[in-house]
């Protein structure tokens, strides 16, 4: 179903250009990027024509090039774009990011062309229009905000969204940026209102051909399981939580017993850290990462039988071995369960 391509001050929706781009309707196809040295410019816009009956009211009000002017939506869409990539603070040297993330963002710094289309043609991070209120509740009582889930000024203002670690290991202040962008989507629209952005830290296999190993994290990175940014004073601040128990990768690499060690969207899980309970913690961590995926709406990576274990073992079943459970875990997220293979053109949930 097409979303609503009306915003509020009567230009296209701006997350309805997200929707287009996300959902590979519109792309830039090569060379449709270009790099002038300074900033990037468009040097064309694609679409699918095996998929545009799905989108009859977007063709129907596309637009069209009058002399050297657009009209319609496509005018709005490269309105949109290009106010992006003026946008100065959204502006990274390409230096500054790990060389396992250039071929992603193409030539030149990252800009706010750049990073809209790491959403676009990589796949690699996406905003989740979650159907369900109760995930969503619970992913932002698992990010440690349960003071904020039962308020609805907060929680229609919250927006979730998954990003393959890689961005936020590899580009400096990756959340930050996307926040700006988000402002940026927001005053495209007129619109002037709190907002909450709520980051998941994922992995998007058809991503995999835009990047190379990303194993260090950059300076100015921050790669948490989740991590929340946000426009609303005295709410929040610019942070990142992990499930009650969880001992972040920052943290992990600090730790120099390796007897157990589970890792998963950037955390890392030794059952040896003085104080901790190995088995609720892993247990912890298989219950977020069963939430982040039905967030993704990909449970078909976690057969149910693995889901009735996790729940057998959260309710005190000591026959359920919790370390052989997070492996088999790990190997169906990794798409190596024999059930359970992922699906590579299923990275994310087409129906967000």
């Amino acid at each position: 179903m097409e979303p609503n391509y009306i915003g509020a001050n009567q230009r296209m929706e701006a997350m309805s250009i997200v929707w287009l781009f996300s959902k590979g309707y519109l792309y830039f196809d090569e060379g449709e990027i270009v790099w002038n040295g300074a900033h990037h410019e468009i040097g064309g816009l694609s679409f699918d024509l095996d998929k545009i009956d799905e989108i009859p009211e977007f063709l129907e009000n596309s637009g069209v090039l009058e002399g050297s002017k657009l009209t319609g939506y496509f005018r709005d869409v490269a309105e949109f774009l290009l106010g992006l990539e003026e946008d100065e603070a959204l502006i990274v040297p390409r230096e500054d990011i790990h060389p396992g993330v250039h071929r992603a963002i193409g030539e030149g710094d990252l800009t706010g062309l750049t990073l809209f289309n790491l959403m676009g043609d990589a796949h690699a991070f996406c905003f989740i229009e979650t159907e369900s209120e109760d995930v969503k509740r619970d992913v932002v009582c698992m990010a440690g905000l349960d003071a904020y889930a039962d308020n609805p000024a907060v929680m229609e203002n919250l927006f979730v969204i998954a990003v393959d670690q890689r961005l936020s290991r590899g580009i400096p202040r990756f959340y930050q940026l996307v926040r700006r962008m988000f402002e940026d989507m927001q005053s495209f629209n007129g619109v002037d209102q709190p907002f909450a952005l709520l980051f998941v830290a994922a992995q998007s296999f058809n991503a995999e051909s835009y990047f190379d190993d990303v194993e260090d994290v950059v300076d100015g990175a921050v790669s948490e399981a989740f991590h929340v940014e946000t426009n609303i004073e005295g709410v929040f601040a610019s942070q990142s939580f992990a499930p009650q128990g969880a001992i972040l990768e920052s943290e992990a690499e600090e730790n120099d017993e390796d007897e157990f060690s589970f890792e998963y969207s950037g955390i890392s899980m030794d059952g040896e850290e003085e104080g901790l309970d190995e088995r609720a913690t892993v247990l912890a961590l298989l219950r977020t990462v069963a939430i982040v995926e039905e967030l993704k709406g990909s449970f078909s990576s976690i057969s149910e039988d693995l889901l009735e274990e996790l729940e057998r073992a959260e309710r005190g079943d000591e026959t359920v071995d919790f370390r052989d459970l997070a492996c088999r875990f790990s190997d169906a997220l990794k798409g190596h369960d024999e059930d359970n293979y992922w699906d590579e053109d299923n990275y994310w949930d087409d129906d967000f």
